[in-house]
């Protein structure tokens, strides 16, 4: 039989055994009783408190015909010895409760037009949330960003992924990537075969410009506040429909852009000058603690 070596800092799994063991004697109040208890005979029971003493190079007990006594550093080994055995045991229910079987519903929303996106990952994100939990049911809105904001504060949805415009304190925000966009026209405006050499011949007064409420806007670059803004879309299809007319200037995602049939028919204008980076941010109530909630946000990190 193998002598036992003396702790040096790593827990093996014998040592919890004896841990175990050590913890047993003390809660039954001796040898003899924890016996029945551990199910192993007096001299396995009084091999296991040796090699725990060699372990750990302290005398854990007196034992003898004055009967059972923890000494004062077996009473500090048992409470240590207790809060081990407990932390094992809650990571082993938190470890179970991993696959533990799951359904519900999970309320996602989205802003519009991140399908095109390379770099936006849903599409395997949902192959894999769907594959690791089949019972659960997706209830899947596209809303623009305000709209997504006050469904997560309302409790109308449990993720959300939108255009970051501001920060607000009952939400939780996690970066997922950028997402650049450019000024477009299309065939039919007068800048699509004559664009302008530089920002200073661009004249944003004298053109019709179309997007989102440039009121409420926070990355566009300077030049785009003197436009006269002629139409507010609250999506990027419209959007592209109205520059697509060739009467309006607008932002567009290059991913976007490059999806459409018509590609060709639209335009950058000054792309190394004028554009600007959106942040695409996921979001959740601060303090969510839904475990499905959970268990979605750790198959978008993965």
């Amino acid at each position: 039989m193998s002598v036992p070596k003396k702790f040096r800092g790593k827990i093996t799994g014998s040592d919890v055994r004896l841990v175990k063991v050590f913890c047993t004697i003390v809660e039954c109040g001796g040898f003899a009783a924890a016996e029945p208890v551990l199910q192993i005979g007096l001299p396995a029971i009084s091999r296991c408190v040796s090699d725990l003493e060699v372990r750990t190079g302290v005398t854990v007990c007196r034992r003898g015909k004055a009967g059972f006594a923890l000494t004062e550093q077996g009473l500090r080994l048992y409470d240590y010895g207790k809060k081990l055995l407990l932390d094992i045991e809650r990571f082993e229910q938190e470890i179970s409760s991993l696959n533990a079987e799951v359904s519900g519903t999970l309320r996602l929303a989205v802003v519009d037009a991140l399908i095109t996106d390379k770099s936006f990952r849903l599409t395997e994100v949902i192959n894999n949330f769907c594959t690791l939990y089949p019972d659960v049911i997706l209830n899947l809105s596209s809303k623009t960003t305000e709209e997504v904001e006050a469904g997560i504060i309302n409790d109308e949805f449990d993720v959300g992924i939108i255009f970051k415009r501001r920060t607000i304190d009952k939400i939780e925000y996690k970066f997922l990537h950028g997402e650049v966009n450019h000024l477009y026209c299309a065939l039919g405006h007068e800048l699509f075969d004559k664009p302008p050499a530089s920002t200073g011949d661009l004249q944003p007064q004298k053109y019709n410009f179309c997007g989102y409420d440039l009121k409420r806007a926070t990355r566009l670059p300077e030049i785009v506040k003197s436009f006269k803004q002629k139409a507010i879309v609250e999506n990027m299809e419209l959007a592209a429909t109205l520059i697509g007319s060739g009467c309006y200037l607008g932002f567009l995602p290059t991913h976007y852009v490059e999806s459409l049939w018509r590609k060709n028919d639209y335009k950058k204008i000054l792309p190394s000058e004028i554009q600007f980076v959106n942040s695409i941010e996921m979001i959740t109530l601060r303090g969510q603690t839904s475990q499905l909630v959970q268990r979605f946000l750790l198959c978008m990190q993965e």
